[in-house]
């Protein structure tokens, strides 16, 4: 499907003009046929902005218990188990997995990435063959680059994941999907799968371990785009303000079309504080190092939606404007401040279907025996990304056991340890990574001690969609650590 077409669709699904399309038609009517392509969409470069078809669901290894409280078995809870087979996904059509993260550990030493994790995939009834004649593969070996369907960067092994294996390929199904893994002797098995349930009506091709020609085409214009450079947008501007303690500058840039990119120099001076204001309405209030998901011990890193390169961070969200952005500065050090922003844009009518960009920026100390919520969103939106940064207070890294809990609405996403939820495993156990949805950006204390950490999750075509409310918790695990975090998101 064409942006237009896939635009025009997100449009009538968020004005209710597409009830059959957009899964709120009655259970007995036949739906119109839509049809999805999310290898499309991962190329499209306002992707973060539109509202992603669906519902975002999670599947997780994590302890079945109810949510109240804190449970921490989160490996190998599989569904169903048929001989040596672990069931850790079965489900309806249609939909599609847009992240399957998979790790393992030997239950009789430390925590290592030594043994393959088999893999077995089942789409509408038939076996994937991920090679001729070969349903059963190792993640190993799928997540080298080499498999023709899984290419490089949308799959990662332990060593580019530090400890995971990553893929974020689509993976479309029209009528059902079951994900098995051969349970092995001495090795407990933890996953994480995003997948989205699209509405009645949708029309998949089903993924069956090949690419076509389209989808290999989008993927590889994807992974140009997404590649961490600076966007070719037809427009910019650039400004440099000396900045006395203390003081003050605001400038307002007049703009009229698709914002591609907001780069800012020095990022990492959390004494330099920045208001970002879009047609009038304040988008982010927060200190830049945070803002710029450039807080210390973050180090140099690209990503789809981010990047550090020295002290300047880019910031690469697709935000519409139909008048202006102003940018106000506030050094509250002792020392004076030599700021340089760029502003890049598409000078082109902004397309109605995008969402306006908020970013939400807060900090909490983790209290005992409850959650610490970093994200409170009012309103119809969704999330496309999310940056935290972890003060543990206590020795080692058990502060990474709190799992992830997002509630969407009436819809728990429940994962397990939180450097799963960015993409990593077993403590960030190869050190930092940067893949273009999720890594880590940087780590200090990583012998012992008390253990800082940058992380950022990004979801291009993906986003955690919500109709009323969201609200993103950590559990706490160790009392007194401090999480600041920033949540991107648009205002649908």
């Amino acid at each position: 499907m064409d942006g237009m077409t896939w635009s025009k669709l997100v449009l009538a699904c968020s004005l209710g003009l597409a009830t059959g399309a957009c899964g709120s038609g009655d259970e007995g009517e036949a739906a119109p046929e839509v049809p999805v392509d999310f290898f499309a969409l991962l190329a499209d470069p306002y992707a973060p902005a539109r509202r992603p078809i669906g519902q975002a669901r999670v599947a997780s290894s994590r302890s079945p218990e109810d949510p109240s409280g804190f449970h921490n078995r989160d490996w190998a809870n599989y569904e169903r188990i048929d001989g040596d087979l672990g069931t850790i996904l079965d489900e309806r059509g249609p939909g599609v997995i847009t992240r399957l993260w998979l790790t393992q550990r030997s239950s009789r030493s430390a925590p290592a990435v030594e043994e393959d994790l088999v893999i077995r995939m089942w789409i509408d009834g038939q076996p994937v063959e991920w090679t001729p004649g070969r349903p059963a593969v190792g993640l190993r070996e799928l997540t080298a680059g080499d498999a023709p369907a899984l290419p490089e960067p949308w799959v990662a092994g332990p060593a580019e994941a530090s400890g995971s294996f990553l893929v974020t390929v689509p993976i479309q199904f029209q009528r059902s999907i079951r994900i098995a893994l051969e349970i092995r002797e001495g090795f407990d098995s933890y996953w994480w799968i995003d997948w989205r349930k699209l509405p009645r009506g949708s029309v998949v091709r089903s993924f069956d371990g090949t690419l076509t020609e389209d989808e290999r085409a989008s993927l590889d214009v994807a992974a140009a785009l997404w590649s961490g450079d600076d966007p070719a947008a037809t427009s910019s501007v650039n400004e440099t303000r000396e900045i006395g303690p203390g003081e003050s500058v605001e400038v307002t840039h007049a703009v009229h079309g698709v914002l591609r990119s907001f780069a800012i120099e020095p990022a990492t001076a959390p004494q330099l504080e920045v208001r970002l204001q879009i047609d009038g309405l304040t988008v982010a209030d927060a200190p830049v190092d945070r803002l710029a998901l450039a807080a210390a011990p973050a180090a140099s890193y690209r990503s789809a939606l981010s990047a550090l390169d020295g002290a300047r961070a880019t910031l690469r969200f697709p935000a519409p404007v139909r008048e202006d952005v102003r940018v106000l500065l506030r050094n509250g050090g002792d020392e004076p401040v030599t700021a340089t922003w760029d502003l890049a844009w598409d000078d082109v009518e902004p397309p109605d279907d995008l969402g306006d960009l908020r970013i939400d920026c807060t900090s909490a100390v983790g209290v005992e025996s409850t959650n610490v919520t970093v994200a409170a969103l009012e309103g119809r939106g969704h999330v496309a990304g999310h940056f935290l940064r972890l003060l543990a207070d206590g020795w080692g890294f058990a502060v990474l056991e709190g799992d992830p809990e997002i509630w969407a609405d009436d819809r728990a996403l429940l994962g397990t340890g939180i450097e799963d939820l960015f993409g990593g495993a077993h403590y960030f156990i190869y050190g930092p990574f940067a893949q273009p949805e999720q890594g880590l950006s940087g780590i200090e204390d990583r012998s012992g001690g008390y253990p800082q950490l940058a992380m950022y999750r990004h979801m291009i075509a993906s986003g955690v969609d919500f109709e009323e409310r969201l609200e993103w918790e950590y559990e706490v695990f160790d009392p007194g650590s401090t999480y600041d975090a920033c949540t991107y998101w648009y205002a649908d």
